[in-house]
């Protein structure tokens, strides 16, 4: 549809380098800086998420070690809340 299919041959020595390496992506657990980064950016005084919790509970709140532990056992387990499954659609009237 896109092409032709590949053509992979069996004599090539030549190695693909990681990609990961090239854009410095870190492995393994988020680590504290990492959420500290990422918490500063909340932009306050918006709408909340279909999770209805408020920009400003996540930034002003001490919710920082549970935020992070559930992350990295989101991350280590691969396992995802049932809710996160779920998709709200709305459609406006005219």
């Amino acid at each position: 549809m896109l092409g032709n299919e590949p053509v992979i041959t069996e004599d090539c020595d030549d190695p693909i380098p990681p990609i990961l390496e090239q854009l410095e992506i870190k492995r393994g657990p988020f680590t504290f800086e990492e959420y500290q980064t990422v918490k500063k950016k909340i932009t306050e005084n918006k709408a909340s998420g279909s999770d209805h919790i408020p920009p400003e509970v996540l930034k002003r709140c001490d919710l920082d070690d549970i935020i992070l532990k559930f992350a990295n056992n989101l991350l280590n387990d691969g396992s995802k809340p049932q809710q996160w499954s779920n998709l709200d659609i709305t459609i406006p009237k005219k």
